[in-house]
């Protein structure tokens, strides 16, 4: 069954529009890519997803327009149209995009890191106060653990002592007594 010349144009055209709407679906992924960098992997994750959406469309196109048959011209209107916006629009757009993301980031990114880094300079810095400070108080809370253990192990040293010496007098005995209480 042949159908006219003007019904291929018409779906020839269609797929075209189709192709340069599709390009204009590509748009925002590539302006993502301006300002944040993706690795191979999610750009081909989001390639992957860009390109099995695009073939659900054309999918639905061709039920539409080619009454449920797929010709070969709806891949070449889909490229034509796609690379016609590339060419038009798309480098329009792709020029204002990376001029506007070079704007960000030459006068707001850039000034946002370096106070950025000014501040963590600043708190490294007191941060490394703090440690110092730190260190030293907590080498004399050692050393008064040391001092309390040291005085207790004298205490005891004491009461043996006092019990060896035992002169016989009373204030040997009444420090004896009062160190094995505490």
């Amino acid at each position: 069954m042949f159908e006219p010349i003007s019904q291929s144009l018409y779906e020839l055209m269609m797929f075209s529009i189709l192709g340069f709407f599709l390009g204009a679906l590509y748009e925002p992924l590539r302006i993502v890519r301006l300002f944040v960098r993706t690795g191979a992997l999610i750009t081909g994750i989001g390639d992957f997803l860009f390109l099995a959406a695009s073939g659900l469309i054309v999918f639905a196109y061709s039920l539409e327009f080619g009454g449920g048959h797929f010709r070969y011209f709806y891949v070449f209107g889909v490229v034509f149209g796609a690379t016609l916006y590339f060419l038009t629009l798309g480098k329009l757009i792709n020029f204002l995009t990376r001029t506007f993301a070079d704007a960000i980031k030459a006068y707001i990114l850039r000034p946002l890191c370096k106070i950025l880094v000014k501040i963590a300079q600043k708190t490294k810095v007191l941060a490394a106060k703090f440690r110092k400070n730190a260190e030293k108080h907590g080498k004399a809370l050692i050393n008064t653990i040391q001092i309390k253990y040291n005085s207790r192990t004298r205490r005891i040293k004491e009461v043996k002592i006092n019990r060896e010496v035992q002169d016989g007098g009373t204030k040997t005995a009444v420090k004896a007594r009062v160190i094995r209480k505490t």
